[in-house]
């Protein structure tokens, strides 16, 4: 049994240079997009979803990027500062740093990630995390770590290199 979806009154960018496709319908099934055309009427089919205008594009990709759970290189993703006294905090906590931050490339419209190199096979772990269903995020192609003659960065990330 599939499951579909209509998207009413959408403009659609189809990123292949064509202008832009004003008050279309959207037809999804399984999650995918089965059909585009021309929306018909003024009124929105029953059960479907009035986008009334918005803008529907494909995803994007960002072929550069560090899944990475340093919470002192990735402002914003990981937990505040720690507090004077406050007990140690545990390196599994950078797990759910990796899900925060694969959950919130996903939401900015990021559809695919390119891991250039992450600490301790992280970005393995997110990918991993994605396939099985366990975490809401990007398609995550990694590279493992980093293989490097001089393993220049060595000194500063650690088991990023190999």
């Amino acid at each position: 049994m599939s499951a579909s979806a209509l998207l009413w009154n959408v403009r659609v960018i189809a990123g292949d240079g064509s202008p832009p496709l004003e008050r279309a319908v959207v037809e999804l099934v399984d999650g995918r997009i089965a059909r585009v055309e021309p929306a018909r009427g003024e009124q929105a089919p029953q059960g479907a979803v009035d986008c009334h205008g918005r803008t529907l594009l494909p995803g994007l990709i960002d072929a550069h990027c560090h899944l990475s759970s340093d919470t002192s290189r990735s402002p914003g993703f990981g937990p505040p500062p720690p507090l004077s006294g406050e007990e140690p905090r545990q390196r599994a906590l950078g797990y759910f740093v990796l899900a925060g931050s694969a959950e919130q490339l996903l939401a900015s419209g990021i559809t695919t990630v390119r891991d250039v190199g992450s600490y301790d096979d992280e970005g393995i772990a997110v990918r991993q995390a994605v396939d099985l269903g366990l975490l809401d995020g990007p398609r995550v192609i990694p590279c493992g770590r980093i293989i490097s003659a001089t393993s220049p960065g060595g000194a500063i990330f650690g088991t990023m290199y190999l």
